[in-house]
């Protein structure tokens, strides 16, 4: 309650301020780790709001989405993804990879939650990747778009395949 209280007294810049010098400590402790405190410095670096911030928090919530992914929550990854995407739209030079980065892991956290966009995510990601010639995202993104065994037995579905394709083509014989 007492720290509820004086974090509300604060203003939004001095909020703003103290989430900055908390994430700069923050990357400064983490420096030489293994494996850095992402999920924290996501929140810290949000929160700071600044524009110039706006990559950094980007940057964590693609990484703490990551990890949520690896450590099999695809709820909490699903939450940083989409934080990465908003963090993304309040730039004005969003870099295409990290885009397609952030699509591809949402995409797979959508698909293991049973959300049915993320076929619609994922073929965004796959073409996405397609133009940028990153192919180790599209492979990812074609393969994580599948149905499982409704896709043996379905309806034939030609944007799959054409990503599928397209994916062939860039991996090679």
């Amino acid at each position: 309650l007492i720290e509820h209280t004086l974090y509300d007294s604060l203003s939004p810049a001095r909020r703003a301020s103290l989430h900055r010098r908390v994430a700069q400590a923050m990357e400064a402790q983490d420096r030489g780790r293994e494996q850095p405190r992402v999920a924290e410095l996501a929140y810290h670096w949000s929160e700071a709001t600044a524009p110039m911030d706006l990559d950094k928090a980007g940057m964590y919530a693609r990484l703490a989405g990551d990890l949520a992914l690896a450590k099999l929550a695809p709820h909490e990854a699903l939450r940083w993804y989409e934080q990465a995407l908003r963090a993304l739209s309040g730039q004005s030079d969003v870099d295409g990879l990290t885009r397609c980065q952030i699509l591809t892991g949402l995409g797979d956290a959508q698909r293991q939650i049973g959300n049915p966009g993320y076929t619609r995510t994922l073929l965004d990601a796959a073409q996405l990747a397609e133009q940028l010639g990153a192919a180790d995202l599209l492979v990812r993104a074609a393969l994580a778009n599948s149905r499982g065994f409704v896709s043996v037995i379905g309806e034939l579905d030609r944007e799959r395949i054409t990503i599928l394709e397209s994916a062939v083509r860039f991996v090679g014989p």
